[in-house]
């Protein structure tokens, strides 16, 4: 009993290492051509071998294939395939033209003399309501309109009205400034803001995220990278600062020994551009575990722990 149990704890053993040092690969392809508007890209992506399990993509039939131990896993096996549909079914002699009778619109029925014209009387609109004479114009005294209704006393009024009105405005921005102020103070007295503000953890984080984002980098590693283009526009100026752009940036790349092929064709007074570039990358679940343990394990912690104990003891006093 104890031979077999000692089998079966080597035997997970084997398999849990094999799985977590198993490479996993991912390879995309991308060809663009400007004068036919046309993009082609192919990505793939295997763990731990092609042939046990391998996931595929194409942008020509816009779909992702699966495929488990050389066979591929199709999407949508439990739904309804559209060839499923039988079209034998639909018999075209049971939609019957024939049933919609146009004899049932009888035109008959719709009688123009039944609209009587004769209910509309034109004697019942008499035009002699409307009657000029009935504007008096002797009720209308000139006497009554006198410049000394004009007083200055509206003038007054008017900027007093204005007075008010920039009053309440003076108002309104004041009461926002204050309301900003306060929302200042409780962003200042918050929790979160004293720990940020704090400058040594400050710093301690900053420099944890510089080595976090090294490590991450780090997760992967670069198989291949490929970058043909061909490439023209009218400024020969500009063209060239591009070019010279592409060629630091290459000799950059070649000096870490990294499996590049980058190659920049420049076409000078035309307009154009032909990009095929290939990208090949891998990682493994140890890689990606043991960065992320050390991420996890060198967050300034006890710096944290001082600040927030701080702060409670602030504001207990």
């Amino acid at each position: 009993m104890l031979t077999v149990l000692l089998w079966i704890t080597l035997t997970a053993s084997a398999i849990l290492l094999i799985a977590i040092a198993s490479p996993i690969r991912l390879s995309c392809k991308a060809v663009y051509r400007e004068d036919g508007h046309n993009t082609i890209f192919n990505a793939s992506a295997h763990y731990p071998h092609p042939l046990i399990l391998r996931a595929e993509y194409s942008s020509t039939d816009n779909r992702v294939k699966f495929f488990i131990l050389g066979f591929e896993k199709k999407q949508g096996d439990d739904q309804d395939d559209n060839d499923g549909m039988n079209t034998e079914d639909v018999d075209m002699e049971d939609i019957n033209t024939n049933g919609i009778d146009t004899e049932d619109i009888n035109a008959e029925e719709v009688n123009a003399d039944n609209i009587n014209t004769n209910g509309i009387n034109n004697e019942d609109v008499n035009t002699d309501d409307t009657d000029k004479k009935g504007t008096n114009t002797e009720n209308i005294n000139t006497d009554d309109i006198s410049k000394k209704t004009i007083n200055t006393e509206d003038g007054n009024a008017r900027n007093s009205a204005d007075a008010k009105k920039n009053y309440d405005i003076k108002e309104k921005i004041s009461s926002g400034i204050s309301k900003i102020n306060s929302y200042i103070n409780a962003i200042k007295r918050n929790r979160v803001y004293k720990i940020i503000s704090n400058k040594p953890l400050r710093e301690k984080l900053s420099r944890w995220l510089k080595r976090s984002s090294v490590r991450a980098m780090r997760i992967v590693s670069f198989e291949k990278l490929k970058l043909h283009a061909r490439f023209g526009i009218h400024d020969p100026a500009t063209l060239g600062k591009i070019y010279g752009y592409f060629s630091a940036t290459k000799s950059a790349l070649t000096l870490r020994d990294y499996h590049i092929d980058l190659n920049m064709e420049p076409v000078f007074m035309e307009k154009c551009l032909d990009i095929d570039a290939e990208l090949k990358i891998k990682t493994t679940l140890s890689t990606i575990l043991w960065h992320l343990t050390i991420i996890a394990v060198t967050f300034p912690y006890l710096r944290l722990r001082k600040v927030i104990k701080k702060g409670k003891n602030s504001e207990a006093m």
